[in-house]
């Protein structure tokens, strides 16, 4: 894609987000995508180019800024490893935890849009008509199964992991400033990855 048309379309979207401000919770998957195509749609009337133009700009630019993001944060583990702020065991452990979040990833990607939504909305059926208090003891059920999900995958990868040590973990990245990626065991909102593949155990 001609790259000033793709930074008209990315400066279009930008603009338009921020005019839209933050959605809700409330919002569901489908009309959450119902706002998306509308935007979509909008934006690629308002420029005079094709709707598959401005989504394949914005994904574009959404998988570099992703690799970007990524190639700091493996410059600052391996950082952190020389000047003994992480161990190599710990740097092995959040190497293996990147592979289990892209192969949850890969995953998700297999499905169909339709399955995606239905997932979605399955895991927020699980928070509706629910107290505060109620709300927050599911979140830390689905954390902690969660994160038992992640050990498990950590052990078949040949890496015996406490839940000890992933709290310690997660508690050296935050000390250091490093954000530890998306992973499937993280604590997070309905339908939510987490963040890292894991967090502090209650």
């Amino acid at each position: 894609m001609n790259n000033k048309l793709k930074t008209l379309i990315i400066t279009g979207a930008a603009v338009g987000i921020t005019g839209m401000g933050v959605i809700g919770l409330g919002v569901t998957a489908a009309q959450a995508q119902m706002n998306n195509d509308s935007f979509v749609s909008s934006l690629a009337s308002k420029l005079g180019v094709s709707e598959d133009q401005v989504q394949t700009a914005i994904s574009e630019t959404k998988d570099e800024m992703q690799a970007e993001r990524q190639a700091e944060r493996e410059q600052a583990i391996s950082d952190a490893v020389d000047n003994g702020d992480l161990t190599d065991r710990q740097a092995d452990i959040l190497a293996a935890l990147e592979e289990i979040h892209q192969e949850k990833h890969d995953e998700m990607m297999d499905m169909t849009e339709e399955e995606r939504q239905a997932l979605r909305e399955e895991k927020q059926a699980e928070f509706e008509d629910l107290t505060a208090e109620e709300r927050e003891a599911q979140k830390d059920q689905m954390h902690e199964e969660r994160q038992a999900e992640i050990l498990d995958a950590l052990s078949e990868k040949g890496l015996d992991v406490t839940a000890d040590e992933l709290d310690e973990l997660h508690d050296a990245m935050e000390s250091l400033g490093i954000h530890e990626g998306k992973g499937p065991g993280g604590k997070g909102g309905p339908g939510g990855m987490g963040m890292g593949g894991f967090g502090p155990m209650h």
